[in-house]
């Protein structure tokens, strides 16, 4: 059975739809309402709003139902002058005094039993009340209204159930709220069960005797009769298992003709030897046996008919693509297309949303079963002569960066990079291609991709293998292909294409463009005194600079700065982008007494100057990369974030220049800290199992490794005998 990777609300829509014929049980005439999770809303638009309407005297424009308080509502919605009811039930399980609180922007109020318990109506920014009730164990009615008369929307809601403070209040748990859902559905013919103790009895002789327990397991039982040997059967024999006439007491499988005739057949070559299926016959048998035929064609077999594919399979949003946007793709040449992990991860469903447009979904099949069609279907297809990669270097994926955008072949026409909106059509992000799709397969595909996918919307931009390009790479197509692959092995970290106008998924959303931004900001998990770089190479990274530290890096999208808009004690906001991650939380560098004993400090979130002074920073002429200066002690140190271009995405080296007026001794730099650890090299490491440090230095390095609690460190004894010393760090992940 795949697993479709359902959530509750799917998993019950579903159900509901299969035993759709207990809705009309007489039965249900006079049963209690049914209910579900959530609760219902109505919204409504009303111009000139300045306070909580009458909602009994006013007709909803839409109403539906929703898992949670929120302001994200699945119908349209104003941005402004607009009012939103929400209703259900409480399930209080503990009677006692419940306190509840609401922070909105503009005006709110909770009413519980028709009682109102918070009232914060009016026009006005963010604010907060609270209010208290008692309420006994069972269900209470509900009721949240809320109005917006213009500017900004918040709305959050808190309780603290008994014996809890209110100052620790959280938002209400989902499956503490419910609703009405009318009829109750019970199922046909339903009768009060009573336990017979005779009959359970001769169910267990049953279960036995009838032979249950030879493929359901129970309290140790064996088959009351011994089966046969599947040597030994009697396959004519009429009143058996495959006959036309099946005795009392014979199981009956409901088989067809062909069935009867096909079992047959394979019982009469039990004893025959068996020659191990073909990788090709693999294939096959594994699309059959999980039904991928009903929506993928291989070979000529399968696909969704025309009135199937019409009434069944769409997108989620009208685009251009024809039917390569709503049918699942071919799988001709999918041996040869994916990599290895990438097909996995597509048939366990790991990844849901490469193909954003299309409605339909992938099921999830067992990893077991899935490593044997991927192994398979590799060799049918020849997988390892698409494997190799073609050469990398920054200059040849400038290229493919010109050739992608408007200046070249113009692909941010039909797809997203790195996030960003295409020109037109949003087709497949192509910061997603390179961890999925082999190289040489991509390369044969662009140079002629009719041969690949007849009918396809894909441009042939090398007819008759030339190029239009003569003055790049000498013309030769093979090497702009190369060169456009170089680029997509990037992934997060491409830099955007001439042609696309770089902009935020939210409205502050900070995004560097042609240079780095510098942002000072409060960061989660990294404190108050934080300040961001976003690189253009979709490299970012944060520093906590009252411990002075380097805290988090992580590539693609940047940094929301809307949280420290009203004020100090806003939201702490994390990174917008993905492969976070988070540094070790002590200083770069302390001095030591004896680096065989002495700890490295251990500071709070709130600990001030522990790896030294924060003296500012200045931007490189040029680059506009930051170098950020600190003062620990007698020593002065200058600190150089630095991305570097390579595939995969770029990576980070941290350059640090330490100079000092005096003789200082002990001063350490905290290259490595983490478990488990793994030295990979002299000077190469492999940290938490994410990601790995190289370290160079000015002097000769020594590092020292030792273990604090469960965590090994990696210390560098700087040599201050020297005008300066540098130290390079190169973060890999």
């Amino acid at each position: 059975m795949p697993d479709f990777r359902l959530d509750a609300s799917e998993a019950r829509a579903l159900a509901v739809y299969l035993l759709r014929e207990q809705l009309e049980n007489p039965q249900s005439a006079h049963a209690d309402p049914g209910e579900e999770p959530g609760m219902a809303f109505d919204y409504y638009e009303l111009d000139n709003i300045g306070q909580l309407p009458d909602f009994s005297k006013i007709e909803p424009k839409s109403s539906g139902h929703l898992e949670k308080f929120t302001l994200s509502l699945p119908v349209p919605r104003r941005n402004n002058h607009y009012a939103i009811r929400y209703h259900g039930l409480l399930k209080i399980q503990a009677s006692g005094v419940y306190r509840f609180g609401i922070a909105s922007d503009d005006g709110s109020r909770l009413m519980i039993d028709g009682q109102t318990v918070v009232n914060n109506d009016g026009v006005h920014g963010r604010r907060s009340r609270g209010g208290k009730i008692e309420l006994n164990a069972g269900r209470h009615p509900f009721e949240l209204q809320f109005f917006n008369g213009g500017g900004g929307s918040v709305l959050n809601v808190f309780w603290a159930p008994p014996g809890t403070q209110a100052r620790n209040g959280k938002p209400i748990p989902t499956e503490v709220m419910v609703r009405n859902t009318g009829k109750p559905m019970i199922p046909l013919g339903t009768e009060p069960f009573k336990l017979d103790q005779a009959k359970a009895r001769m169910g267990a002789q049953m279960f036995t005797a009838l032979r249950c327990v030879s493929c359901h397991p129970m309290n140790n039982w064996k088959p009351m009769r011994p089966a046969s040997m599947l040597g030994d059967l009697n396959l004519e024999n009429a009143n058996g298992c495959l006959g036309d006439k099946i005795r009392k007491g014979v199981p009956d499988y409901g088989l067809s003709k062909n069935q009867q005739t096909d079992i047959k057949a394979a019982l009469q070559s039990y004893e025959r030897v068996v020659t191990p299926p073909t990788a090709s016959e693999k294939v096959h048998h594994t699309l059959a046996a999980f039904n991928c035929y009903a929506c993928h064609e291989r070979g000529g077999i399968g696909g969704p008919s025309d009135a199937l594919a019409a009434g069944f399979f769409n997108t989620t949003f009208e685009i251009d693509l024809g039917e390569e946007g709503k049918i699942p793709p071919k799988l001709d040449h999918a041996g040869a297309k994916f990599k290895p992990q990438a097909m996995t991860s597509i048939m366990r469903s790991d990844d849901l949303h490469v193909r954003h447009y299309m409605a339909t979904r992938m099921p999830a099949f067992p990893l077991s079963e899935v490593e044997r069609f991927v192994k398979a279907v590799g060799i049918v297809d020849k997988q390892g002569v698409f494997a190799e990669e073609s050469l990398f270097s920054e200059e040849t994926a400038s290229v493919g960066q010109r050739f992608t955008g408007v200046s070249g072949l113009a692909c941010i026409t039909c797809h997203r990079v790195a996030g960003q909106d295409a020109l037109a059509i949003q087709g497949i992000d192509l910061s997603t291609i390179y961890d999925r799709v082999q190289p040489g397969w991509f390369k044969a595909f662009l140079l002629d991709p009719a041969s690949f996918s007849p009918g396809t919307r894909m441009p042939q931009f090398w007819p008759d293998g030339k190029s239009a390009f003569v003055d790049i790479l000498g013309g030769d197509p093979g090497k702009q292909v190369d060169a456009i692959w170089s680029y997509l092995s990037l992934k997060n970290s491409m830099p955007l294409p001439v042609g696309v106008i770089p902009k935020g998924e939210i409205a502050m959303e900070l995004v560097p463009a042609d240079k780095p931004i510098v942002h000072r900001t409060f960061m989660k998990d990294v404190g108050p005194r934080a300040i961001l770089t976003g690189f253009p190479e979709k490299l970012n990274v944060a520093y906590d600079f009252n411990v002075v530290r380097m805290a988090k890096v992580w590539r693609g999208r940047f940094f929301d700065h809307s949280g420290v808009q009203s004020g100090r004690t806003d939201t702490f906001l994390e990174p917008l982008g993905t492969d976070v991650l988070d540094l070790p939380k002590g200083p770069a560098f302390a001095f030591l007494e004896d680096s065989s004993w002495a700890p490295w400090p251990d500071p709070e979130l709130t600990s001030r100057h522990v790896g030294g002074r924060f003296k500012g920073y200045s931007l490189e002429k040029g680059t506009h990369r930051p170098v950020f200066r600190y003062e620990l002690g007698t020593a002065i140190i200058e600190e150089s974030p630095k991305p570097v271009i390579q595939p995969g995405g770029a990576i980070l080296k941290r350059t640090f220049r330490i100079t000092t007026e005096s003789a200082a001794k002990g001063l350490y730099f905290l290259a490595v800290e983490g478990d488990p650890f793994t030295q990979l090299g002299n000077n190469h490491f492999r940290v938490n199992d994410q990601y790995e440090i190289r370290l160079n230095a000015s002097f000769p390095l020594k590092p020292i490794i030792r273990i604090r609690d469960t965590k090994t460190q990696v210390l560098i004894l700087v040599p201050m005998d020297t005008p300066a010393a540098h130290i390079e760090q190169i973060i890999e992940w």
